[in-house]
């Protein structure tokens, strides 16, 4: 199911996804045994929510089925267990969509009609149906070789199933029916919901696994996990406003009923204590103001608003009245209306109270006052302010909360707003009002401060919650994938590392050299396979136990440390100290030891110890390479025993044949023998040259070269060195230029081993100059040292070969005369020796050889 590499990881998921395919084969499982045992409580788990339907539990089974089979890569049977699912629910859906039967709703389970008490008994709700078809179309996909772009759709399609199922048991949690049944059908039962839950996410987080062992950046668990967490999230929030919204109309239905409810109290509660004091000045027959005060008085308690109380005589002219005390000077009856009212009682006699709003908002309630033979004495005429009265009847908060209008047929009467920045949140309601005094309209419209004192905090916390899973969720994924990038690149970088460290262990145990490294402490930490073939020690048995002291001299140990504290001006201890004291100062301690071996032999070595240091320039440890003498030490013997031979076997023959070769050319011989003694005395002299300065450079490096230091004058030294070898620049057909003018200055040195360097640098002047050419001296006197050099007018020195031109045995390749080859070298040792140094300019015009010593003036 998951890639080869097996991790706790894959084995506990493996696990997770075999047992929600057999929860998901048992949920179908018992609602079928519940239809065949006549089981209703297995059926329903909820009433009287809808129960699972005989196909939906068949599509279970199915769908557990085939994802049991795809955790044990039966791809066949993954597929067509999927594809049963498929086809069921999508002619389901034809079914919902066109309305129309395919008798394909109970399938094999006809006798389960009875536990469906609905239309189209036993089919898949349409939200299941829409559920069952996307998890059995993402099982199908999954078949397929591995695509990040698939897994990306497959998770968006399984995360959509969630979350429809999410959806519909929030229904049932929050009793929202309208998230449970869709288009009209019958809704997804409760234990669907489960199901279908676990379902989606099953195969939803499968292929999060998938996406994380192909070590892909995981886009497909972001957006798949957004969508669900965040669709749940809406949605739920979305349900609680709505069943906020409901409460809201409700409330305010009721408010209005209860408002008209009471103001048609209270009017009908003004006409009955009118009407009392109207029949008791019936009975009286005649009028007294005294008792119009006192009645009065006392409806000023009964009767909020209350400005005036009239009587009016039969000929409608104001007889007596009674004002209000608050309304003495503002509360005024509006004379328009009640004209309109006395003239009703003009043109016909009333014998019941008559109501009219007036234009200033007030109410004039009139009563006909007859005696006990029913004649019209007159009317009883209340002035009632219609504000005072409407706000005694208003509680508190429908007054805070509400748009409030009252209406007298079309006529706005009233109107109050809670506060001037009051707006309308919902539809307005409207209640009539049936009374004897006239048809009323009561308008409460819903404004925002409804929602202060109603305010759920339900919604928000839904919509908090909900988001801030949704933020962990996505922090969570994203640091899933860095911990599995970072897991990856650590791997690579392990095995990246390891092979490195192969790869450079490999050059160590090449090399020739033994390479051993140590800590601060002088603890061996690395041991390569020359050391072992060298010493004869292990790796194993000197890493992180030993000191390289174990295979060292100690007598030369001693010796150094003593030499070192001389040296450095402190005591070094003869120890690891005496091999590192110079690498701590930041130099390269070379020198010549003596290795031990495991079985006590012993062999020369060149060691050279350096420190290795950080980027920061800290010291890690130190590290010693070693190269074996033994071999070395044998050539030079054999150098030195050739040196001796030559010294003592070769120039005294060489002599002798010299001599002799210079007796035979001074006799009489033919030009034949004459021409071959002249060969031989000049291949004598040859060899003599050669023996000399291999002589010469033994001495050289061996540092036995005598000197004998003189004060002479510049000018003895030139003028004898012209002498000297002007018959050579004869002999080849050059001439030897004196200097126009030599400084006068003394030279303290060998006067004999100085002619031998410029000797040499005229010598090689004549080599590589043409015929006809001229060789001349150049003379610069630079502050206490004076520079002499020779300048031929050869072709120059090609760029490939001047680094070679002071190495032993070196010879340009242009050269018309054989040499050595170590005049150069032994000329630089001699001018090092008078504290001088040496150097050469060279152009297509010729070239110039020169050296530096001291002078005194």
């Amino acid at each position: 199911m998951f890639p080869n590499e097996k991790t706790l990881l894959s084995y506990v998921f493996t696990l997770i996804f075999q047992s929600v395919s057999f929860a998901l084969i048992l949920i179908g499982s018992i609602v079928i045994v519940g239809i065949f045992t006549d089981n209703p409580s297995l059926v329903y788990l909820k009433t009287p929510f809808p129960p699972m339907v005989a196909n939906t539990a068949l599509c279970f089974i199915l769908s557990g089925l085939s994802m049991l089979c795809f955790s044990r890569s039966y791809k066949k049977t993954t597929v067509v267990l999927a594809s049963l699912v498929l086809i069921i629910n999508l002619l389901t859906l034809i079914e919902h969509l066109f309305h129309i039967n395919l008798s394909i709703d109970v399938l094999l389970f006809s006798h389960a009609e009875r536990y469906y008490q609905v239309l189209d008994p036993g089919r898949i709700a349409f939200n299941t149906s829409i559920c069952f078809i996307l998890s059995s179309l993402s099982i199908i996909l999954s078949v397929l070789p591995y695509s990040h772009v698939l897994s990306v759709l497959i998770e968006i399609i399984t995360g959509g199933v969630a979350a429809i199922a999410a959806i519909s048991l929030f229904g049932y949690l929050t009793g929202i029916t309208f998230l449970i049944n869709w288009v009209g059908s019958k809704g997804m039962a409760l234990h669907t919901s489960f199901g279908l839950i676990l379902l989606g996410l099953a195969i939803f987080h499968y292929h999060f696994l998938r996406a994380l062992y192909a070590e892909r950046l995981l886009f497909a668990p972001l957006i798949g996990t957004l969508f669900l967490s965040l669709s749940i999230t809406f949605t739920m929030w979305g349900a609680s406003l709505s069943q906020q919204s409901q409460y809201i109309h409700n409330l305010t239905y009721n408010n209005a009923n209860y408002l008209a409810h009471a103001l048609q109290i209270d009017l009908r509660h003004i006409i009955a204590a009118l009407s009392l004091t109207t029949a008791h000045w019936q009975t009286l027959d005649h009028f007294n103001s005294q008792l119009l005060n006192i009645d009065a008085k006392n409806h000023l308690q009964d009767l909020p608003g209350l400005i005036s109380i009239s009587i009016y005589n039969s000929n409608l002219n104001l007889h007596d009245f009674f004002i209000n005390p608050s309304y003495a000077v503002s509360g005024q009856t509006d004379d328009q209306a009640l004209i309109t009212l006395l003239s009703n009682f003009k043109e016909k006699e009333f014998d019941e109270p008559v109501l009219i709003v007036s234009a200033q908002k007030n109410i004039l309630v009139a009563f006909p006052l007859l005696n006990t033979n029913y004649q019209f004495l007159g009317i009883l005429l209340a002035d009632i302010d219609l504000p005072a009265f409407v706000d005694q009847i208003i509680p508190d908060f429908i007054s805070n909360s509400y748009i409030l209008e009252v209406f007298d047929k079309e006529q706005l009467i009233y109107k109050e707003r809670p506060f001037a920045d009051a707006k309308p949140i919902a539809e307005k309601i409207s209640v009539s009002i049936n009374s004897p005094l006239g048809e009323w309209t009561v308008i409460l419209t819903p404004t925002q401060y409804l929602l202060f004192p109603l305010q759920s905090s339900f919604p928000t916390f839904i919509l908090i919650l909900g988001l801030f899973v949704s933020s962990v969720m996505t922090i969570m994924i994203i640091i899933a994938q860095g911990i599995s990038l970072s897991k990856t690149k650590l791997a690579v970088a392990l095995k990246d590392k390891e092979e490195a460290l192969a790869y450079r262990q490999a050059i160590l145990d090449s090399t020739r050299a033994t390479i051993i490294t140590t800590n601060h402490e002088g603890t061996i930490l690395s041991f390569n396979k020359s050391a072992e073939r060298m010493l004869l020690w292990k790796a194993e048995e000197l890493v992180d136990r030993c000191s390289p002291e174990i295979f060292h001299d100690k007598k030369e140990i001693f010796s150094r440390a003593a030499e070192l504290s001389e040296q450095l001006h402190r005591n070094i201890e003869p120890g690891f100290e005496v091999f590192i004291a110079l690498t701590k100062l930041g130099q390269v301690d070379n020198k010549e030891w003596t290795y031990i071996r495991k079985d006590g032999s012993r062999f020369p070595v060149q060691l050279s110890i350096t420190a290795v240091r950080n980027p920061k320039g800290d010291i890690l440890g130190f590290m010693g390479i070693a190269s074996d003498l033994t071999d070395f030490k044998e050539l030079e013997r054999l150098r030195k025993e050739l040196i001796t031979i030559t010294s003592h076997e070769m120039r005294s023959p060489l002599a002798s044949i010299k001599g002799s070769l210079d007796i035979l050319s001074q006799q009489s011989l033919s030009e034949e023998a004459k021409q071959l003694v002249k060969i031989a005395h000049k291949n004598c002299e040859r060899l003599v040259t050669l023996t000399t300065d291999i002589l010469d450079l033994h001495k050289i490096e061996a540092g036995k070269l005598e000197f004998h230091f003189t004060d002479f004058s510049l000018v003895d030294l030139i003028q004898q060195c012209i002498e000297n070898n002007s018959p050579l620049a004869l002999q080849n057909h050059m001439t030897l230029e004196a200097p126009s003018t030599i400084p006068s200055c003394l030279i303290h040195g060998d006067k004999d081993r100085l002619m031998q360097v410029i000797t040499n640098l005229i010598s090689n002047a004549v080599k590589y100059s043409p015929e006809l050419g001229k060789i001349s001296f150049v003379l610069l006197e630079k502050g206490s040292f004076i520079r002499i050099g020779i300048k031929d007018q050869g072709p120059g020195i090609p760029q490939e070969f001047q680094h070679l031109l002071f190495q032993k045995f070196a010879q340009l390749p242009t050269s018309k005369k054989e040499g050595s080859g170590l005049g150069l070298s032994i000329s630089q040792a001699i001018v090092q020796a008078h504290g001088g140094i040496m150097g050469f300019e060279t152009s297509p015009e010729g070239s110039l050889f020169w050296f530096e010593i001291p002078i005194h003036k």
